[in-house]
């Protein structure tokens, strides 16, 4: 079964060599200008860099400071628990480091 498609290759031609055309037009053009368009492109990467030295230095500093502004209150009676806890692992562990046990090899 034949697609009939009504393609015209020199009009797609044509359009290419427009596009060609002002691409060479619009490098000319930037060629000419360099120096201004150096200075242009700096300007904006020292944009670009300021922005994101301030999102992600300077915003996250401050907000760093804020967070060390919090104050903590220490729980003794939480700490006195994890510590008794601590001292009974020890105990346990000393036991089983004591205890001999028969040599199932003689």
């Amino acid at each position: 079964m034949k697609t009939n498609l009504n393609l015209d290759y020199k009009k797609t031609l044509a359009r290419a060599k427009e596009k060609l055309a002002s691409l060479k037009r619009i490098l000319w053009l930037i060629g000419r200008h360099a120096f201004s368009v150096i200075i242009i492109l700096i300007l904006v990467d020292m944009l670009i860099g300021g922005y994101m030295f301030y999102k992600y230095i300077y915003s996250a500093e401050r907000e760093k400071n804020s967070a060390s502004k919090a104050t903590f209150k220490f729980k003794e009676d939480a700490y006195q628990k994890i510590l008794s806890q601590w001292q009974d692992r020890d105990q346990k562990l000393s036991n089983f480091s004591q205890k001999t046990y028969p040599d199932p090899f003689q």
